[in-house]
Parts: structure tokens; sequence; C-alpha cells
């Protein structure tokens, strides 16, 4: 197949090509602006972490510019994973200007291109957070989000993608699959997160902030298991010629304390300090999803544990010793 990935030297971008890589039948069209959001290195490494498959190709644009997508128009594309944005719900509410250009203008632009190059499926990210604080009262279906209850500007983009996409795809033959991420982590990731955040300063021995008494609850799901499930719905799942939103985790969720006390035993930390803060309002207590529907499309497969996945991000992190390479 031919795989067009957007935000392809991003977090879950450059972990999903690698995976895909890995089937030489394919051909990975990798597609990044290259200025991120959180403003670190890790672009550039991930991009060379990506490059090292021959069969994946690098383009750099920036699918907020209008035009943007021209050039690709004339590619031969089977599947587009749209990936490129700007994560972070509580940064979004200190710029919304670029949020919006990088979250709804871009993606009009790739809806353009899916309309021009009809793939055989489109998938894009969207994010636990449209469901605002649902999931405190129990395990969140697709169908439970109305667009309600929203608490951040992230949060409001991301739903906006989801309604431009669901009137959008009346008018195509494709399928258009909304990916419902829930609390992704692992090796590569993103600095401005929590897991992060505890890695760097258990090291440092500097103290943690939790929110609230214990951090409140998320549906952690390792980056690894995360892309084994996609490369399965990119490959192995038929889809209707029509709008569906998907919940993509695995397991069940997890209070933070007892999420950090994980990463501090890969760590080798034995005692830390915790700060109790304040929850912002756009953070939400918990995160919680049914996972039924992602459970009906693809067989039960053995996956990774929490704790194996959590190993594997510790493990990486001490070797990269990423604390002192990448600038935040």
């Amino acid at each position: 197949m031919r795989i067009l990935v957007t935000g392809a030297t991003g977090f879950i971008g450059a972990n999903l090509v690698r995976n895909l890589a890995l089937n030489n039948q394919n051909e990975i069209l990798a597609i990044d602006s290259m200025n991120s959001s959180y403003g670190s290195k890790l672009n550039q490494i991930r991009l060379k972490w990506i490059l090292e498959y021959p069969n994946v190709i690098f383009k750099k644009l920036d699918l907020s510019q209008f035009f943007s997508t021209e050039e690709i128009t004339k590619e031969r594309i089977d599947i587009i994973v749209h990936l490129a944005a700007w994560p972070g719900v509580r940064q979004s509410e200190l710029r919304k200007i670029e949020y919006y250009q990088n979250n709804i203008n871009a993606f009009g632009n790739v809806l353009n291109l899916v309309a021009t190059c009809r793939p055989n499926k489109f998938f894009f990210a969207s994010s636990s957070s449209i469901y605002g604080n649902q999931g405190s009262y129990g395990p969140v279906s697709e169908e439970d989000a109305d667009g309600s209850g929203l608490r951040s500007f992230y949060a409001s983009t991301k739903w906006a993608n989801e309604v431009l996409a669901s009137s959008f795809s009346r008018n195509l033959e494709v399928p258009v699959v909304a990916l419902r991420f829930f609390t992704v982590f692992g090796s590569f990731g993103r600095p401005d997160m929590a897991y992060w955040s505890f890695a760097r300063k258990l090291l440092n021995n500097e103290a943690i902030d939790l929110y609230g008494i214990d951090g409140g609850e998320r549906n952690f799901t390792g980056v690894n298991n995360l892309v084994s499930i996609l490369g399965e719905l990119i490959s192995e799942v038929e889809f209707e010629n029509r709008f569906q939103a998907l919940n993509v985790a695995y397991g069940h969720p997890l209070k933070t304390d007892k999420f950090l006390s994980l990463i501090a035993k890969n760590l080798d930390i034995t005692s830390y300090t915790i700060n109790k803060i304040d929850r912002p309002f756009a953070d939400v207590e918990k995160t919680w999803a049914n996972l039924d529907k992602l459970n009906g499309l693809i067989p039960q497969r053995s996956r990774a544990s929490l704790e194996e996945e959590v190993k594997i991000f510790c493990d990486w992190f001490k070797a990269s010793n990423f604390m002192k390479e990448v600038i935040i």
C-alpha cells in the first residue's frame, strides 16, 4: 500500500511510520512541517529515526497554508492517516490562533486532499478530550460525545474536525474514521506531557506536581500498543463509506499517582516528594474509554501490559539521556 501519514515526525506519527515501514511492501509518504508546539529538538531526532527505512519518503509541508497539498494531489494514495496537529489542552488556552491554524485550517486542506485523491480509507486523530468530564461517571462510548462540556480550545478544535469530517463525508465514497486517542505515552514522546515530566523530575530529585488528591485517572495507552492497533485498522478492517468515530485505547483507567509509582519503580527511585495542586479547568478528572466498538473490529491479540509499556519508556528515557538533550 501507499500510505500518507501527516505529522510524521510527531510522537504518534513517527512511531506509526516505523511500524508501517516494517512491511517492505508499504511505501510511506511522511509529511510534516517540522514546527513543534512544544519547541524541542525531537522533530529532527524523530525524522532521522523514520528515515532509517528506505521505503519512507519525507516531504516538508505546512498543511495550514492554502494550496499546501496541491503537489500531493498528483500522487496515488491508498490510505491517508492525518495526525498533524498542535496537541495539549492547557497550552491551547494561551495560543488559540496557532491552534486554529494548525488544527482547523490544516484539517480543511487535508479534507480537500481526501476529496481529490479518494483514498481507500481516511483516518484522522481526534481526542478523548471531546468527552469533557464524562469519564468521571463511567466508560464513554462513541455516541456519548455531543460537543457539550468541552473544557479546552484544543478539545473544541478536535470536535470541529469531527463535525467537518462528518459533513464532508456525505459527498465522498470514502470511509472516514475519527480516532479518539486516550493519553498515549512512550518512547520518543512529548516533553509537555505528565509522564515525561515525572521521569525527568524523578531523576533530578525534584518534587512532582499532582492535581487533586491522586492526580485523577487516565486510560494510559502505551504507544507500542497504539501503533499495533492502528496498523491492524489500516490493513485488516473494512469500513463502510461513511463517517464514524472510534475510541482507541488499551486497558483500564489507572490513578495517576499509581502510574507515577510505576515510573519511579522502573527508574529505581524509591522515594520522591509530591505537591498536590489545584486542577486547571481545562484538565479533566478522569478518562475512561468504552472499547466495545474497537474490540469488535480487530482480533483480541496479546499486547504489552501497562507495566511492560512503562518499562520500555523508562529504559529508553534512561538510555537516551533526554533530560539534557531535549530543549523545551
